[in-house]
This record gives structure tokens, sequence and C-alpha cells, in this order.
């Protein structure tokens, strides 16, 4: 019930509620026909559905390549660094969080196994997005079919992935490791619920638990909520009488093993990467615990309160500066206050609507059909994911309201640990560690084999005739896009018609480019829409001058120096511009430019005097600021 409020509490709450019941409307008028359908029917539209997805990826990672930024580019940036067999580390970044080393190196070896094709950065990650994500909607829609044999489950879960911007957005533009996350809680639960009986499945099924668990724990500690869920199903087993017959000890004491062989493994990862570990530089875990506690926040990562932590000299020091904070808190909300924290984080966390932003900065140049309907197609995107989200947690909930377990049922006892597992991140986030909206995004893989194990309630079947389910999704469809033109045109945001943020941050002691009195630098943007905001980034105290330039019409554009950016505040009119920047002065001023070894970072180059450099960019944004009608 949580995450259906969680996509409901703001103003457009009620337009995405709207549209959520008219999909359920529209399942419920469907699924008689649905399940007419043929095996092999069924396996046709699967096939061309996954063709279309595919297709659409493809072209979304063509025309719309997004900005990376934060965490994502730091690992990207040095993955593409170890490939290039430069091993030194180029920040402190992963000096205060070594937990993204592991992840960091086994993109490198993907990053340097591609390389030998002769494939670019850019073009590795996003196979390697496509391969993870696609493999994760590929085993989900089989293993439903393996528990269910219900096509109305597995057209829902194929509709759910392909159908909203599950498939389109973060998963396939950003990689880091919530992508892998989905995939390997699946494969933990489904090697636990098909456990085989005969001993050679037994051996297999077993090293590949080992190994998976291995792995994600390595990826992401998270995983470490597996232990006490497996535990309580333990114990509910032994209650039950069934803990001998149900063999789930075996899988309880592989999966223990594969948590403590992450840790050599992570040794030997520390090792091959040539990193060095720094206890004066490493936040203590108290870091995010306190940041989960912060209220202003909302219990999400606080930048300010991050700074003044790595700002402390030692270890001991923020361990310290944490504790006595975390106390503070508690003691400023009491009781009341920690329940409505835990309630506003619980709500953030299971909130499907922002996926299109998460970790980027925007699309790299959107195209002009964007620009030209751009509150529309936000709206849209946050609308349908928010909707079809809802739409799995209405499912979910009257499903376990209505089960009664069968603990003699292996399929019973995985839902179950699916269950218990769901909770504990939900939990773990809600009542410990800080939390995000991308968090909860790993209780998808467990609601859908809750789906497809708990017994469908039994309703009175609509009588099927064609003409009304496809009424019923084309009045949802069309509700769905008027809703979001109105609110986009009510209530329009801020637009990226342009950017380049990917950057490795100055508060992990990134180094500027010092440029000289003689030298220039020069980058050309493409506007394919109107601006009123351009933004370049520089340091507070460098004295570069910066101006854009309108190459059609030779208009110039200075930039004033605020803090951390040189910008203008004006009428843009769409067209091509090139950055300008220039030392006036006698002496090396400082300047933030992005370089990496293979990956290419915006559309233009940098040129240094004229000279092209691919993998060298400015940092700059140019937004668009709407006014609603």
């Amino acid at each position: 019930m949580v995450g259906v409020i969680a996509n409901t509490n703001q103003f457009t709450g009620p337009a995405i509620a709207l549209v959520a019941v008219g999909i359920i409307i529209a399942i419920y008028l469907s699924g008689g026909g649905l399940n007419q359908l043929s095996p092999k029917s069924l396996l046709i539209i699967v096939l061309l559905i996954c063709g279309l997805m595919l297709g659409g990826q493809i072209l979304v990672l063509n025309t719309q390549p997004v900005t990376v930024f934060h965490d994502p580019f730091r690992m990207l940036a040095q993955a593409d660094q170890l490939a290039a067999n430069h091993l030194d580390m180029q920040t402190t970044y992963f000096l205060r969080n070594p937990n993204n080393i592991p992840l960091t190196y086994f993109l490198s070896l993907w990053l340097r196994a591609t390389t030998v094709f002769g494939l670019t950065t850019n073009v590795s990650v996003s196979m390697l997005n496509l391969l993870i994500l696609d493999g994760f909607i590929a085993l989900l829609l089989w293993t439903i079919w393996q528990i269910s044999h219900r096509n109305t489950l597995v057209l829902g879960a194929l509709a759910f992935s392909a159908l909203t911007p599950f498939a389109y957005t973060y998963y396939a533009q950003v990689f880091y490791s919530d992508t892998p996350s989905l995939l390997i809680i699946l494969i933990v639960i489904r090697l636990i619920m098909f456990w085989p009986t005969s001993r050679p499945g037994r051996f297999c099924a077993g090293i590949a638990l080992v190994l998976t668990v291995m792995l994600g724990t390595l990826i992401k500690p998270n995983l470490i909520v597996l232990i006490p869920a497996m535990l309580l199903v333990l114990v509910v087993l032994w209650r039950k009488h069934v803990l001998k017959a149900s063999h789930f000890v075996i899988p309880l004491l592989l999966v223990l093993f594969g948590f403590g062989l992450s840790r050599p493994a992570n040794s030997a990862i520390i090792s091959a990467t040539h990193y060095t570990p720094d206890i004066d530089y490493t936040l203590p875990v108290t870091h995010w615990i306190l940041m989960g506690m912060n209220q202003d926040m909302y219990g999400e990562f606080d930048p300010k309160e991050s700074a003044i932590e790595t700002a402390l000299p030692t270890y001991k020091a923020r361990q310290q500066y944490t504790s006595v904070q975390i106390k503070k808190q508690v003691q400023k909300l009491g009781l009341g206050g920690l329940f409505r924290l835990w309630a506003t984080k619980m709500t953030a966390l299971l909130d499907a609507r922002t996926i299109q932003s998460w970790y980027n900065g925007g699309f790299r140049s959107s195209p002009s059909w964007y620009l030209a309907h751009a509150q529309t197609f936000r709206r849209l995107t946050g609308f349908s994911y928010a909707a079809a989200t809802i739409v799995l947690f209405i499912f979910a909930l009257v499903r376990l309201l209505l089960w009664r377990p069968d603990f003699h049922n292996q399929l019973d006892i995985g839902a179950l640990l699916a269950i218990i597992t769901a909770l504990g991140y939900i939990a773990f986030h809600t009542l410990v560690w800080e939390t995000e909206p991308r968090y909860g995004q790993i209780v998808l893989p467990l609601l859908w084999m809750i789906l497809a194990v708990l017994p469908k309630p039994v309703l009175k079947q609509a009588s099927y005739h064609i003409l009304w389910p496809s009424l019923a999704w084309m009045a949802t469809g069309l509700i769905l896009v008027g809703l979001a033109y109105t609110t986009g045109q009510t209530h329009p945001r801020t637009t990226v018609v342009a950017a380049q943020r990917s950057q490795l941050s100055e508060q992990y002691q990134a180094k500027p480019m010092l440029l000289t009195p003689a030298n220039q630098l020069s980058q050309i943007v493409d506007l394919h829409g109107p601006a009123s905001y351009f933004s370049v980034q520089t340091y507070p105290q460098s004295g570069v001058s910066i101006h854009i330039t309108n190459l059609t019409t030779k208009h110039r554009y200075s930039l004033s120096k605020t803090s951390e950016v040189q910008r203008i505040s004006r009428a843009l009119p769409a067209g091509r511009y090139e950055i300008t920047v220039t030392n006036p002065t006698r002496q090396n001023q400082p300047i933030d430019v992005v370089t990496t070894a293979n990956y290419q970072l915006a559309p233009q180059p940098l040129r240094i005097d004229g000279d092209v450099q691919p993998l060298q960019s400015l940092i700059y944004t140019v937004i668009h600021s709407a006014q609603p009608d």
C-alpha cells in the first residue's frame, strides 16, 4: 500500500491513479482472451515485442544518449582508465568509496575484451547494459512461465518491461550496480525455488548459487539482507516441522559460503587494480546511517553533510562526528519524528516517477522533436512507469492477502523467501540506511515471482468480446497522453537542451586543467531548440574569460562569473554555438576539463588552440525554462 501512496502523493497523484485504474480495468477485460492464446501464439507475441523493444533501445541509445554523472561516471571513468592500462587512481573517490572497486574492475575487464574488436567505451557500455537488462527481462519472463504457465502474467511482465520506460531509460542508459543487482537477486531466488532433487543437479545449482551470491555481494553489499531473510524462513519451516523435507538448509549454507568467499575475492580484486586503501580517507558505516537520519533531506544523500565529513582529517574524526550527529538527530526527532521520517523514507524509496533522471544530467543534445513536446514526454514517462508500478503493487497486495502458503511446496517456500527479502530491503533503507527511489527497484523481480507463485484470486471472469478490451486499452492510452499533456502545460519544468555534466568532482580532488595565457579552448554545442540558460563550469578563483558565439548569426554573448560557473540567463535561439575560453591574465588559470581514455563525453570534441581532443570536454549545461500557459 505504501508503494501505491508513494507514486500518488503529489499533485500528479490523481492523474497517475486514474491511469492505474484504467490499466486494471483493461487487464480484467483482456484476461479471458489472452488466456485462450496457445503457447505458440504466446511465444510469437513475446518474440515480436522483445524484438521491437530491442530496436527501440538501440534507437534511444543512438539518438538520445544522456550525460552520466556522479558515482556511475566516476566508476566508468576509472574502468576506462584501467582498460587502457592506466593503473593510477585519478581522484580520492575510491579511497572514500571502496565498495565500488569490484564493479569498476569487472567493467574494465569487459572494456578491455571489447577493445580487441575496436569498440569504443561508449558502444561497449551500451552493449553491456543491454545484455544485462534484456537478459534479466528474458529470464524473468521464462521464470514466470515456468512457475505459473499463465499467459496474462507473462504478457503483464512483458508489458511492464517493454511498454514502459523501464527498458529505455535508466537501466539502458546508465551502467551501475542497480541493473546487475536485479539479475542477481532473480537468479538467487530462482535457484532456491527450483532447487534440484538429483545429485548432479544440486552440484551444478550449488556452484551457480555460490558464485552468484559472491558476485552479487561484491557488486552490491546490501545483498546481505538475504541472510536474515533465509534465517527467518528457516525458523518458519522448523516451526512447521517441514525443515528436513524442504531441503532448505543446503541452499542457506551455500549462500553463507558465497558471502564468505566475497571477502578474499574482494582482496584479490583490490590487488589487481593496484588500489591502496588509506584509512584517513575512508568513510565510516555511520556516514550512510547519518544520511538516513537527515530529516531536511528526507533521509536521502546530503552533499553538504558529505562535504563536512570529507573535510575532517581522519577516519576516527569522521566516525566520532557521525556518531555524535546521529545521537543528536535521534534526540531532535523523538519517537514521533522518527516514525514520520521512516514513513517519508519508505515513500521516497518506492517512488518510481523520476526514473528518467536517475544519475544523468539530461540528454547530451536533445533532439528538436523531443524539445517541441518535452513537457508532455517527461510527464508521459513518469506517469506511465508510476501507474504500471502501482498496478504491480496492488496485484501483489491482493494475492498476499488471500495467500495460504503450503510449506511442503518448494515454490511456496521460495515465494516466502522473496516476500521476506523484499521487506528486508525496504526495512534496511527505511530504518537504517540512506534512501533513494532507485534503491526500491530491487523489489521488482521479487514481486513478479511472488505474483507467479501465489494463486490467482477467484473472480467472475468478464465475458470476452474483442471490442471491450481494445476500447479499454485505447481509452487508458488516451487518458494517459491527455493527462501528461495537460499537467505538462500547466506545471512545466525546466528542460535540458544540451549538456555535458560528466565530471570527477572537486570534492574528490579532481585536478583542473591549467590554461596558460597563450592557450585558448573552444567547443561547439548544438542547440536543437531555444534556451534560456547557458553555463560553463570553472573554479571560484579562476580568472578565465568565457563567451559563446552563435555561428549562424555571429552574435557573441559574454558569460558572467559566479562562484563555480560562468553563465548567461537570457533567450538564446536554436542553432550551433561555440564556447570559447581564454585567459586574459598573465598567470595560468584553472578550468574544469574532463579527460577520458576511450570514452566520448560530448557530441563535439574540445579544441585546444584548434587541435581536436575527442576524449576531452568542458562541463556545460544549457536549459530552457518553460512558463505555464
